[in-house]
């Protein structure tokens, strides 16, 4: 059996290291181990345990030592702080009493001074498989986080903070505000929170507050009815979009739905029947809507409780380029266009604008100039025209993709002074699909006068000639 053990410890290239402030034991201790078979380092102090702990893998830390209590709290609080997978041993003095309030059973084991080779052998055998597996735990549990954290694009130190709290709120399992500004990209960072949970193989689904009347969310959020929203997503992840849109007739109810899911009966925990675990987002700072009554004061408080603030763009501004590369790597796939890359200029560029629409203006920028780019690179040049202002920017986040197309076209079209066939030619659409489209927003059919000029509704039943007043319809014709 000790063979068996032996073959699993080696494979785990482990090492043991040995603590103890006499020397003679740790002598004796280390040649004991090393018949074995074991690989060993010894330390003398509590500096030299923790420079061994950083510089080698250790499987085991062997403590025999008088102050072996202290050197089990200190060198435990270590391990934790450093995430290290190390197991404890301690081999205690007949006369000696060590506790375990202070470190979990699982984490360290306790020998009689007196203990039996056999029994040292099988007690470290044992220490070793508990830190493989726990290796093994340790890494599976990064490949998730890497896996939930991989359409979060991010090399700032800022958002590696945002992640760890991200990943906390994870793990807790309660309702979580997310608070930023217009153009924060909410989903995916609830989507990470979701996907880390407990909840993660279950739904979640998106609730956009700002866009639904009272009675939409009344049916979505608070109907017992089976196919409603928060039915469907039992057990799951519901994310509420836009909380400051929430009418106060419904932000009541909202407390009380979020308290409940607070407190839920530990027996109401199966998955089936657990209330949906609420995220919700702000796009602006609490206190102010507060002090702008958007928010009642009671669902203010619930929210600050677990408050995630997630920082502008223009804050981690290193993160720009790398963001604009996925962007247009995903704007490619979608549109099925060639894959575009920024030159430095276009980098430049986007390092320096303010972007306070974050990162739904930079999407949509990006957006807008690969439709009109044949080649495969982006420049500044061809960036510029859809900067605008930054006001302007700022009402365009949140566009619907028909409004963005509209937007598009209408800006190309007005581009080329109202030629057709250079802006069917800019877009890569056919003359016939964009005459169509002109004509549904109200353009007069081509070649006629006014033709790259929009006729709004009020103008619809008239006709305009130049150097002429507009003139009825039907009075034109009594003049012919």
């Amino acid at each position: 059996m000790h063979s068996n053990s032996f073959s699993t410890a080696s494979s785990f290239a482990c090492q043991i290291l040995v603590y103890a402030t006499e020397g003679n034991t740790r002598l004796r201790r280390t040649e004991q181990l090393q018949r074995a078979g074991f690989s060993l380092l010894q330390a003398e102090s509590f500096s030299a345990v923790k420079e061994r702990l950083l510089e080698n893998d250790i499987a085991v830390c062997l403590v025999e030592a008088a102050d072996g209590n202290r050197a089990l709290v200190e060198f435990y609080t270590f391990i934790q702080e450093q995430k290290l997978n190390t197991q404890l041993v301690c081999i205690a003095p007949e006369t000696e009493s060590v506790g375990r309030m202070t470190i979990p059973a699982a984490r360290y084991d306790i020998l009689e001074s007196n203990a039996s080779p056999d029994r040292l052998r099988s007690v470290l055998f044992s220490a070793v498989e508990r830190s493989r597996l726990l290796a093994e735990n340790n890494q599976l549990k990064q490949q998730l986080i890497n896996q939930a954290f991989s359409q979060i694009v991010s090399v700032s130190s800022t958002m590696q903070t945002l992640k760890a709290e991200l990943e906390k709120a994870a793990r807790e399992d309660q309702a979580v505000c997310l608070s930023g500004e217009s153009g924060v990209e909410f989903n995916r960072l609830a989507r990470a929170v979701h996907s880390l949970s407990s909840r993660g193989t279950q739904a979640f689904k998106v609730l956009n507050l700002g866009q639904l009347s009272i009675e939409q969310v009344e049916a979505a959020l608070f109907s017992t009815a089976p196919d409603s929203l928060i039915q469907s997503t039992r057990g799951g992840t519901l994310l509420l979009n836009q909380i400051e849109a929430l009418p106060h007739s419904l932000q009541s109810s909202l407390v009380r739905l979020i308290e409940r899911s607070r407190n839920q009966d530990e027996q109401n925990s199966l998955t089936h029947l657990r209330i949906p675990r609420l995220i919700c987002t702000l796009s602006e700072s609490a206190e102010t809507a507060l002090a702008e009554k958007r928010l009642i004061p009671e669902l203010h408080n619930l929210l600050c409780s677990r408050m995630i603030v997630v920082p502008a763009l223009r804050q981690r501004r290193e993160d720009l380029p790398l963001l604009a590369e996925s962007f247009l790597s995903e704007i490619s796939w979608q549109e099925g266009l060639p894959a575009q890359t920024l030159d430095s200029s276009a980098v430049h560029l986007i390092q320096t604008r303010f972007w306070l629409g974050n990162e739904a203006e930079l999407r949509s920028v990006l957006y807008k100039a690969c439709a009109l780019n044949p080649g495969r690179h982006l420049t500044a040049d061809l960036l510029e025209p859809w900067l605008g202002s930054e006001e302007t920017e700022v009402e365009q986040v949140g566009l619907t993709l028909k409004e963005m197309e509209r937007k598009l076209i209408e800006t190309t079209f007005t581009r080329y002074g109202g030629n057709r066939e250079k802006t069917a030619q800019a877009l890569q659409i056919g003359l016939r699909t964009l005459s169509g489209k002109l004509r549904e927003y109200g353009y007069p059919p081509r070649g006629g006068p006014g033709s790259n000029v929009q006729v709004t509704a009020q103008e619809e039943h008239k006709v305009t000639i130049p150097g002429a007043s507009s003139i009825q319809p039907q009075e034109h014709r009594r003049v012919a």
